[in-house]
């Protein structure tokens, strides 16, 4: 069996309520791998196997039940997931730079302290956490106008 090549430049996944990232990134993975799975049923079938809910988004915060479930729906086709915890900043970079595979890491993994990784992983998250509406404007046109963005 082979398994599909990756694709590192698929486009992220704009999440669609405020509990759902799991969701949204595991969609990204697999399309990145390129599996098209219908956004309904991931989400209905994450949440029948209590790896999300509406009520708490991911219901296990260490990312183990998210990677169990991918395993169970997809290793048969050849896909596989980890949950390694816990994985440095530079590990994850260290990785990310192979272009290998797709590589989700939760909300905790956005956090250590340094500021040139925290601007970094800023870069980095910015095409999964985007500004709010209001703030895309004031961006836009600033740039447009050529006036300073370092501030918006």
């Amino acid at each position: 069996m082979t398994v599909p090549t990756y694709d590192p430049n698929e486009p992220a996944r704009l999440q669609e309520n405020d509990w759902d990232c799991s969701v949204e990134s595991t969609e990204w993975a697999l399309y990145a791998w390129g599996r098209t799975p219908d956004d309904d049923w991931l989400e209905q079938s994450m949440m029948a196997a209590g790896v999300v809910s509406p009520a708490v988004g991911l219901c296990d915060a260490s990312g183990a039940g998210l990677a169990r479930w991918v395993n169970t729906e997809y290793g048969e086709f050849g896909y596989w997931a980890e949950n390694l915890n816990p994985v440095s900043f530079d590990q994850l970079a260290s990785e990310a730079a192979t272009l290998s595979h797709p590589i989700m890491a939760g909300g905790r993994a956005f956090f250590k302290g340094s500021t040139i990784e925290r601007c970094y992983r800023d870069i980095r998250a910015a095409k999964f956490h985007p500004f709010d509406p209001e703030k895309t404007l004031v961006h836009g046109g600033r740039l447009a106008l050529g006036l300073p963005v370092d501030e918006v």
